[in-house]
């Protein structure tokens, strides 16, 4: 059975993630809100009614894969398992962010705080771990200094800027482990 205002939410997802990563933030945030009153658990039918079955193959189709999208954007989060390489960039709220991520071997989260002393990027491994060599960091403002922490350990790094990111390098990669955190201050 179809509905009337049935749509593929899938694609919605897709354009409103190339609508963050574009910058257009607000825009793409909108087409999410869309997509999710409509399927709010209360005032969709089916019945019973589920925030999580997007009706678009039939009932019980749970959420589009492509929601997983808006999460990458807005985090500005990839993964480069080869190199070692982890990018992280939010896009809303960057001065008090936090979400979750997933690698290859490993999840946790991802934080950022900024005020105007400069930014603390943390990246907390709950499960697994996750190889690290570089981070590329998007700032407020050119940093002059990095401090580099795995747990209570200062790690040796240097600080480079590459466009509108930082690029911090440890001079020895690192496995950052579950229950502990690797930590980046630039000021």
């Amino acid at each position: 059975m179809l509905y009337s205002d049935e749509v593929w939410t899938g694609i919605e997802y897709q354009v409103a993630a190339h609508l963050i990563y574009e910058g257009m933030v607000e825009d793409g945030l909108a087409i999410i809100k869309g997509a999710r009153d409509r399927y709010d658990g209360i005032n969709r039918l089916p019945i019973p009614r589920n925030p999580w079955n997007e009706i678009e193959c039939g009932g019980h189709y749970a959420r589009a894969m492509s929601s997983w999208s808006i999460l990458l954007a807005l985090s500005g989060c990839e993964y480069d398992g080869p190199s070692r390489v982890l990018q992280f960039a939010p896009r809303l709220k960057p001065e008090r962010f936090k979400a979750f991520f997933c690698g290859p071997k490993g999840w946790g989260s991802l934080q950022q705080t900024r005020d105007q002393n400069g930014q603390r990027s943390t990246i907390a491994v709950v499960e697994g771990r996750l190889a690290v060599s570089q981070l590329l960091l998007a700032a407020q403002s050119p940093p002059k200094t990095a401090r580099v922490t795995l747990g209570d350990a200062a790690l040796e790094a240097t600080l480079q800027l590459d466009g509108d990111q930082v690029r911090v390098t440890l001079a020895t990669p690192r496995v950052v482990k579950a229950r502990d955190a690797l930590s980046v201050v630039v000021a």
